[in-house]
C-alpha cells in the first residue's frame, strides 16, 4: 500500500503540471482585458503600457507561465491583480470557510444518502422505498441556485428575518462559524445525498441477492446483523467512488453557495476573480481546488482497501 501511494503521488506531479497548463491557457482565453477594466473603474492614468509593465502583463505568455509556476514551486502563488495583497494571504482567511462548507456538505450528504439508500433496499417497494426514491428525484430536480434564494427571499419576505449569517473563523466563534455554513451545507448535501442514495440502494439489491447473504440468513442471523455485517460493507464500494466524484460538485456548488450567502470563502473569491479578469487569483484558486480532488481520488482508492481486503496494489 505504502509504495501504490509513493507511486500516485509521484504521478500527481506531472498532472499537476499538464493542469496548470491547461488553467493557464484557459485563463488566457476569457474575453476582456484587466487593464480596460482597471483603467474604466478606477480611472487609472491613460498610458495602459504604463500599468500593463507594472503588473507583468507585457511579457510573453510563456514567460508569464514560467514565472508563474516557478512561483508556485515555492509556495509563492504571486499577488492580486487588484488588490496588490499576496494571494497566500487571501486564501488563508477564506480557504478554512469553504473546506468547513465541503465537508459538512459531505458529511451530510454521507448521514442522509447511505442511510435512506439502505432503507430503500432492505423496504422494496414498500411505502419506505416509494417515499426514499421520491425524496432523491426531488432533491435531484431542485437545483442548488433556486433553493438557496427561497431560502433566504422567503424568510425575509414573510417573517423579516435574514438568515444570512455573518461568518467567522471555527476557532474564534465555533457556534457562529458553523451557523453561518449550516443552511448553505444542508442545500449542498441534500442535492448530492440524492446521488448517493440511488447508489447505495442499487448496490443493496445486488449485495442482497447474492448466495452469501442467503446462507447467512439460513444461519438464523437476523435481518440486522446480515444487513450490518454483510451486506453494506460489500455494497459501500461503488458508494465510496460516487462520494468521491461529490467533491468536484461540492467545490462546484460552494461558488454559487458562497456568493447566495455572501460568504467570504474561496468559491466567492473565484467568481470575483473571474468579474474582475485577475489572472494570478483565478489561477491559484483553480489550482488549489485541483489538488483537492486529485487527493480526494486518492483518499478513495485508499478506501477501496480498507473496506474490501481482497483488493490489493501491486
Amino acid at each position: 500500500m505504502t509504495e501504490y501511494v509513493v507511486r500516485r503521488l509521484l504521478a500527481m506531479i506531472p498532472t499537476f503540471f499538464i493542469v496548470s497548463v491547461i488553467v493557464f491557457s484557459m485563463v488566457r482565453l476569457i474575453p476582456g482585458d484587466v487593464v480596460d477594466i482597471m483603467v474604466e473603474n478606477y480611472q487609472y492614468a491613460d498610458d495602459k503600457e504604463q500599468l500593463r509593465e507594472q503588473l507583468g502583463l507585457n511579457e510573453s505568455v510563456p514567460v508569464q507561465y514560467l514565472t508563474w509556476v516557478s512561483g508556485i514551486v515555492r509556495g509563492d502563488f504571486g499577488e492580486s491583480l487588484w488588490t496588490g495583497r499576496t494571494i497566500m494571504d487571501e486564501l488563508r482567511y477564506r480557504l478554512p470557510l469553504t473546506l468547513q462548507l465541503g465537508v459538512v456538505s459531505l458529511a451530510l450528504t454521507v448521514l442522509i444518502g447511505i442511510p435512506i439508500g439502505i432503507l430503500s433496499a432492505v423496504k422494496q417497494d414498500t411505502a419506505a422505498d416509494y417515499t426514499a426514491r421520491s425524496f432523491s428525484i426531488l432533491n435531484l430536480a431542485i437545483p442548488d441556485f433556486w433553493f438557496a434564494t427561497m431560502v433566504i427571499v422567503l424568510p425575509a419576505l414573510w417573517w423579516q428575518v435574514n438568515v444570512s449569517q455573518g461568518w467567522v473563523p471555527f476557532f474564534e466563534n465555533p457556534f457562529q462559524s458553523m451557523g453561518a455554513i449550516l443552511l448553505p451545507a444542508i442545500i449542498l448535501g441534500l442535492s448530492r445525498s440524492a446521488s448517493v442514495t440511488r447508489m447505495t440502494r442499487a448496490m443493496m439489491l445486488e449485495v442482497l441477492r447474492q448466495d452469501y447473504i442467503r446462507t447467512a440468513q439460513s444461519k438464523g442471523l437476523g435481518a440486522f446483523q446480515v444487513v450490518s455485517r454483510h451486506a453494506v460493507r460489500n455494497a459501500l464500494i461503488p458508494v465510496v467512488t460516487v462520494l468521491g466524484l461529490q467533491v468536484p460538485a461540492v467545490l462546484g456548488g460552494s461558488i454559487i453557495m458562497e456568493s447566495i450567502f455572501n460568504l467570504p470563502g474561496t468559491g466567492r473569491f473565484m467568481l470575483d476573480s473571474i468579474q474582475q479578469r485577475d489572472y494570478p487569483l483565478l489561477q491559484a484558486t483553480t489550482m488549489v481546488f485541483t489538488v483537492f480532488v486529485m487527493f480526494t481520488n486518492l483518499m478513495v482508492d485508499i478506501a477501496y482497501g480498507f473496506l474490501d481486503p481482497r483488493i490489493r496494489y501491486a
